[in-house]
């Protein structure tokens, strides 16, 4: 509530009229083209940088969600406390998010991959040069990996049973920069048992969502928060 009040103050400050607030869950549902204003369960888990997002929306409203200090960030300092605590090599945050987008995988490849990776030796204190595989990133992703199902099983069996039925067929979409790494779509569909994919533009997703309800305002106002009603 007190950040909600902190965006309105400067918006308003800042010389805007009526301020409308847009869950991010509720954007980037609207931008995957979800039937959200439907009497069936769209579930959504949008994954950010820091953040990530999980609703299931039915009637255009959100009947089941959660928010997490989650995100691909936390990927890649799993990488970094991987390499430090198994190969004693101390690498920065931007390595690891590169050896994330080069090779990192959530699912287990038909031919596995290799980075080579600069980093301080902790044994010696020099600099020296490691080979990272496929496999070491797996490992590393396993228990940020589990968070982030646990979450999601979470949100799931916040919902109805008719609507946990709907999820059967309708599944799970992902969005969001981090809903990029390659087989994650895989692993939650194995692990949940129902259909995931992957937006079409899943960095863009909540973005063209506001935009579509910026367009559309009359349509979606009703459903959003605003300033005046916050007063």
């Amino acid at each position: 509530a007190v950040e909600r009040r902190a965006v309105f103050n400067s918006m308003e400050r800042a010389g805007a009229g009526p301020v409308y607030l847009l869950p991010t869950a509720k954007a980037a549902a609207i931008g995957c083209g979800l039937p959200i204003s439907e009497p069936l369960a769209s579930l959504i888990c949008h994954i950010g940088a820091g953040s990530t997002e999980i609703a299931v929306f039915s009637l255009s409203e959100a009947v089941a969600s959660e928010s997490l200090r989650f995100g691909g960030q936390d990927f890649d300092t799993a990488i970094v406390e991987h390499l430090r605590n198994v190969h004693a090599l101390k690498v920065g945050l931007a390595t690891a998010e590169q050896l994330k987008l080069r090779i990192g995988s959530a699912w287990p490849l038909d031919a596995e991959s290799s980075g080579e990776v600069s980093g301080l030796d902790l044994r010696s204190g020099v600099p020296r040069k490691g080979l990272v595989t496929t496999r070491d990133v797996q490992e590393a992703f396993r228990q940020p990996l589990n968070h982030l199902l646990r979450a999601i099983k979470r949100v799931i069996e916040q919902c109805h049973p008719e609507l946990v039925g709907d999820l059967a067929e309708t599944g799970l979409v992902l969005s969001g920069g981090a809903a990029c790494l390659t087989g994650l779509d895989l692993l939650l569909q194995e692990q949940l048992g129902i259909p995931v994919r992957r937006a079409d533009h899943p960095r863009h997703a909540s973005i063209l969502g506001a935009a579509i309800c910026a367009e559309h305002l009359r349509r979606f106002r009703d459903s959003l928060e605003s300033s005046d009603r916050a007063a």
